[in-house]
């Protein structure tokens, strides 16, 4: 798909929701969207995160995932004990893990990586970042995917967004997200009628054999599936 069919896509998708709404007359209102954050408050609490760099040198292969022959490892573990020292010495974290590191998706922006909660990083990375403390960094740490050097830049601590708060990053307040989801929710509840009087009304025939059996397949799914 190129960027202009991404482009034609996405409006076409948009016109079609604006239409739908006009045509369904869907208005949400201010107590419906609360009634909605109400029931789905959970979904706006953000956990408590953590901010580090680190120093990786691989102890599997990058693209089988084999692991590296013993003595590659035990080299891997002498030079990530080195690093550590210079680390320990006064060594610049940022400077070295642009020179030393093997995590190719941080290594260019001194070992950092972005915030991330609990669940996202392999338990032993994950349990040694949020146990320290800011600016600590940690012994060597052992995973899957090879020796880490942890350095915690900061933490940020759970919070729970109230209805009229606005969202970091994609400034949405927390109502105007709750307003969209149960507009979402009344064309989906609304829209299979509407569209059903429409082809009846318009006559509509789809005639390519292929489209009309994929057609066929979806609607006789929707009417089994109910309302």
């Amino acid at each position: 798909m190129t960027v202009a069919d991404l482009r034609a896509k996405a409006t076409q998708e948009a016109v079609a929701k604006a239409t739908l709404k006009r045509e369904l007359n869907i208005k949400v209102t201010d107590d419906e969207a609360k009634a909605f954050y109400d029931k789905h408050s959970a979904d706006f609490e953000q956990p408590e995160q953590v901010h580090v760099r680190h120093i990786l040198l691989m102890t599997a292969d990058p693209e089988t995932h084999a692991p590296l022959p013993t003595n590659s490892v035990a080299a891997k573990r002498k030079q990530i004990d080195d690093i550590l020292k210079q680390i320990r010495a006064g060594g610049d974290f940022a400077a070295l893990a642009e020179k030393y590191s093997e995590d190719p998706g941080s290594k260019e922006k001194g070992g950092e990586l972005p915030e991330f909660s609990r669940g996202q990083m392999v338990p032993e990375f994950e349990a040694t970042a949020f146990a320290m403390t800011n600016n600590q960094v940690s012994d060597v740490v052992t995973t899957q995917f090879g020796y880490h050097i942890i350095q915690l830049l900061g933490k940020t601590p759970a919070k729970k967004y109230a209805f009229t708060d606005t969202l970091p990053n994609i400034d949405k307040t927390v109502a105007d997200i709750c307003k969209s989801e149960v507009e979402a929710q009344k064309i989906k509840e609304l829209a299979p009628d509407y569209v059903k009087k429409l082809r009846s009304d318009l006559n509509v025939e789809i005639v390519d054999a292929s489209l009309k059996a994929l057609d066929e397949s979806v609607r006789a799914q929707a009417d089994a599936a109910g309302p």
